[in-house]
């Protein structure tokens, strides 16, 4: 059975789930969590053969929309509900950061007002910078209940988990844990710390394998940069405060070295039952040069001709990145994996004040195909809640009963 339980337990936790019969247990899968996939990005690379891994996956699997809760769309509330099944009010999840101060505990930094929402604008970015409050990545004590690779771990299926939320401090939460407090990303702009008092990945035994993709230095791939974004560096267009050009550097060195973490555990393990991994670089971008790509989002304040012509090109770029990374991922498997893609939201033109111009939106991307996924040419429409209960049914387990979505698989395939 899969235990349910976390600080304080959710108030339905009656019985843990059951193992079913399942001829498809053995069949390893894998969960990218894509933050900020959007169809309007996503279908035109299907559609011209940019993408044709994920292309492959839609038309052998299925597809539709995350439906996103909670505007503006926060993500740590969202994973929070993804990786759990549950409500943020039941997770205690509601902002993206962390932060702490002396003589408090804990405590969540709220990022809903104008004045709050870059920390290098407000009131608590003197706070932050006079070392009086401290930003930090919400770690797992944050998180009340248990994620899904957790549950999986204690139900003695061998897990692995990339750079998901809430992964630090990673001891006993899986087999293989590469944590969210390894790396440089954009947090780190807002002055966010990632100061480790304990080993960011699990087993400790396995750091060296586990830390060398992300190794200071030069970029994990030289060349990325330019095959995303050929000729000369531009310079900062004049329409948004921060400097996209930057924003794409540090989004593709990231994860181009999750994905070198991720293929390095998978060729050590290459039946490993399940696999966790969070791609952050796509939402970066789209936050960064959706006015580009999408300049009549802004009949108003278009951006320059020559910006449009120059940096428009580089969300679809990511998406063809994007989808080789995955390919090459998926073939070190021995046996053909099941597959989810699942986004915490979509993306579109900015809702709120903001130092960028692209924004979260409501409807988020869903992927799923494998062995175990039957074919639906049905557009599928999926809330957070239903991704703990499919992956509980892919892995041979029934889902638990405290969690407020469906699997997805019995309900297609009922269909």
């Amino acid at each position: 059975t899969l235990p349910w339980s976390g600080p304080p337990p959710p108030p339905a936790v009656a019985g843990a789930p059951d193992r079913l019969p399942s001829a498809t247990e053995d069949v390893p899968l894998v969960l990218i969590a894509l933050d900020g996939g959007s169809w309007r990005l996503l279908a035109p690379a299907l559609e011209k053969g940019a993408a044709p891994t994920l292309r492959s996956l839609v038309e052998h699997g299925m597809s539709g929309t995350v439906d996103a809760l909670w505007p503006p769309y926060w993500s740590g509330a969202a994973w929070a509900a993804i990786v759990t099944g549950l409500p943020r009010e039941t997770t205690g999840v509601y902002e993206d950061l962390a932060a702490s101060a002396p003589g408090l505990p804990l405590f969540q930094a709220p990022l809903r007002s104008a004045l709050r929402l870059n920390p290098l604008y407000s009131i608590r970015s003197m706070l932050v910078a006079k070392g009086i409050v401290s930003l930090t990545l919400p770690p797992r004590s944050l998180l009340r209940a248990k994620p899904i690779w957790q549950l999986l771990h204690e139900a003695g299926v061998q897990t692995a988990v990339v750079r998901l939320r809430f992964t630090y401090p990673p001891r006993g939460q899986a087999d293989i844990v590469v944590s969210d407090w390894v790396g440089h990303d954009q947090w780190e702009r807002l002055r966010v710390q990632r100061k480790a008092t304990s080993a960011p990945v699990t087993p400790e035994d396995k750091a060296d394998q586990l830390l060398a993709p992300f190794r200071p230095g030069g970029p994990s791939d030289p060349g990325l940069f330019t095959r995303l974004l050929p000729g000369p560096r531009p310079h900062k267009p004049p329409d948004v405060p921060l400097d996209p050009i930057r924003e794409l550097e540090i989004a593709s060195d990231i994860d181009d070295r999750t994905f070198d973490v991720s293929e390095s555990i998978i060729r050590s393990h290459p039946k490993l039952p399940f696999l966790a991994v969070y791609i952050g670089g796509l939402d970066s971008v789209q936050h960064a040069f959706w006015q580009y790509r999408f300049p009549n989002d802004f009949p108003g304040a278009r951006p320059a001709q020559g910006d449009i012509d120059r940096l428009g090109r580089v969300p679809d770029e990511y998406v063809r990145y994007f989808d080789e990374r995955l390919r090459r991922l998926l073939a070190l498997y021995t046996r053909e994996p099941d597959v989810l893609i699942v986004s915490d939201h979509g993306f579109g033109p900015t809702t709120i004040p903001s130092s960028w111009r692209g924004w979260h939106a409501q409807e988020g991307a869903f992927i799923a195909a494998g062995p175990s996924i039957p074919h639906s040419t049905k557009s599928v429409t999926v809330s957070y809640y239903d991704v703990v209960p499919t992956i509980a049914r892919l892995k041979g387990f029934r889902e638990p009963d405290v969690v407020h979505g469906r699997a997805l698989v019995p309900d297609i395939s009922r269909d």
